[in-house]
């Protein structure tokens, strides 16, 4: 269940990404073609398809990039050296806590199979689109008319494809069409083919050739895909609309260009063809009509008005812009906090007398018969004149226990300086070294400066005594939180009493410590392997 909600937690974090980062940028590219209408529409084209790759580029790319635009969090005082453990305590008073949780079905978990059965209706859509434009091609015949095979083939050549696309007849009226992406073909019905002189038909052909170099079937199959995994966002809608639009008026931009035209010639044979047009079928996503939507049509027409000759140096200019639009826009981004400055370490600000009481840290010395600590919160802690006849024992990591040393004096000189060091209740005791371990579970709740979790690693001759219930009093103030979003590295958030609070029933924690109940470390959520 862990994984699977996991699962839903990345799907969900790169929906919303993908959704915001890709809205934004398509009202970023809207106001410039807005703004800059004489923009040379095979630009404004391109400018739309990186806005559809753009929504797909933030999807499936996990780790966006960081960009440091948010202050630098307050560092917190802690240095805790190594990823440790306490030794878990029961709930005191409480009644055992059920050992398995309630499983219930997540409102999130019904979204994803609500957005996973739309994607496959609408994908489904696209399919049926695609074998109703192979059922067009196969249903029709090779031309062989020289008439058309002539500008066929000029324009092909002169646009550079090596192979021209297939010229098919077909029965009825009705629009003049390009299908197919590998093996293009340009469909013209014959009842319309009749009613068309021969500077229209050398339109027609002209402006399919355009689409056919320009691969405008491709992106339009590609944009459809990715507006059906954003059917819900409406700039995705917009986009895909405008694509299509900027590849009509591109394709209308290259064919006069072929043919050598004035825009005001080829904007009335456009008209005139249109005219003697009659309705019929149009395959969407497969396929591009010459004439189009009347509502295209007159946007068509609109932007002929800007339509010129661009030099050489305007081109490179448009496409080294174009480049630096793309790697600016399509990479998805994230605002991160700046990293906190690094401190070099200080002397000690404070050194107290423990006389009689307990304490632990790490070992900075022993001379003299004063033993001298060092917390966590950079404290030394000073014990003057302890007796020789102390209990003292030394953890031994490989039998996994404390072992009584003879010697105390001795055994302190020998003592490395930063090992974990622990002095019991008014002297009766010192323990050298500590055991290393940590224990992981699900939050519960933080109240009262009290931590309830269930914990998921614990031996089982605890769970038998106690269950999987463990507490743990207030931390101490220093004692750092650490929290993994998606799966990324942890990133230092604040300390533990102040950031549990919030953390929400369920989530996974691990709690790090050493020794007996010295915990120095708090880290939500999980690291991705």
């Amino acid at each position: 269940m862990s994984d699977v909600s996991n699962l839903l937690d990345i799907w969900g974090a790169a929906m919303w990404r993908a959704s915001w980062q890709g809205g934004l940028f398509a009202l970023v590219v809207w106001c410039v073609c807005l703004l800059v209408p004489s923009l040379p529409a095979r630009f404004q084209c391109w400018l739309w398809r990186l806005v559809m790759l753009k929504f797909l580029v933030s999807l499936l790319l996990s780790v966006p990039i960081e960009l440091t635009l948010l202050p630098a969090a307050d560092p917190v005082a802690w240095t805790a050296t190594e990823q440790v453990m306490f030794n878990p305590l029961p709930l005191d008073g409480a009644s055992a806590v059920p050992q398995e949780s309630v499983r219930f079905v997540s409102p999130f978990s019904l979204i994803f199979v609500a957005w996973v059965g739309v994607v496959l209706w609408q994908l489904g859509r696209i399919c049926a689109a695609c074998r109703q434009a192979c059922w067009l091609s196969s249903g029709c015949r090779a031309s062989e008319d020289r008439d058309l095979l002539e500008p066929l083939g000029r324009f092909s050549k002169l646009v550079g494809l090596a192979t021209p696309p297939r010229l098919l007849q077909s029965d009825g009226s009705g629009s003049p069409l390009l299908v197919g992406i590998l093996w293009p073909a340009i469909v013209l019905p014959m009842t319309t083919l009749k009613q068309l002189d021969t500077a229209e038909r050398e339109l027609v052909i002209g402006h399919e050739i355009a689409h056919v170099k320009r691969r405008d079937l491709l992106s339009g199959l590609a944009a459809a895909v990715i507006r059906a995994l954003f059917f819900f966002h409406p700039l995705v809608w917009l986009s895909e609309r405008q694509l299509r639009l900027t590849q009509e008026i591109a394709a209308d931009e290259l064919a006069i260009a072929l043919q050598k035209q004035h825009p005001a010639s080829y904007a009335s044979l456009l008209v005139s063809i249109v005219s003697k047009l009659e309705c019929g079928p149009l395959v969407p996503t497969m396929s591009v009509g010459a004439a189009g939507s009347q509502s295209s049509l007159q946007q068509r027409l609109s932007a002929m008005r800007f339509m010129k000759p661009v030099s050489p140096r305007i081109v490179i200019a448009y496409g080294v812009a174009l480049g630096l639009f793309a790697a600016l826009g399509l990479l998805p981004w994230t605002v991160v906090a700046a990293q906190a400055p690094t401190v070099d370490k200080v002397e000690p600000k404070k050194t107290v007398d423990q006389k009689e009481k307990n304490g632990f840290g790490r070992f900075v010395s022993f001379k003299d018969g004063t033993l001298t600590l060092e917390n966590n919160a950079g404290v030394l802690l000073v014990w003057n004149k302890l007796a020789e006849s102390k209990n003292t024992v030394k953890f031994n990591p490989e039998a996994n226990e404390y072992k009584p040393v003879v010697g105390f004096a001795d055994a302190l000189q020998r003592v490395t300086p930063g090992t974990f060091v622990q002095v019991g209740d008014k002297s009766a005791y010192v323990r050298i070294g500590a055991r290393i371990d940590s224990v992981v579970g699900t939050f519960v709740s933080f109240k009262d400066g009290r931590l309830l979790m269930l914990g998921t690693n614990l031996p089982e001759s605890f769970l038998k005594r106690y269950g999987n219930s463990l507490h743990h009093s207030r931390f101490r103030d220093d004692v750092p939180a650490y929290e993994s979003i998606d799966g990324g590295e942890y990133r230092l958030i604040g300390t533990a009493n102040k950031i549990l609070g919030d953390v929400k029933e369920g989530t996974f924690l691990t709690i790090h410590g050493e020794g007996d109940d010295n915990v120095t470390m708090v880290q939500i959520g999980v690291v991705k392997k």
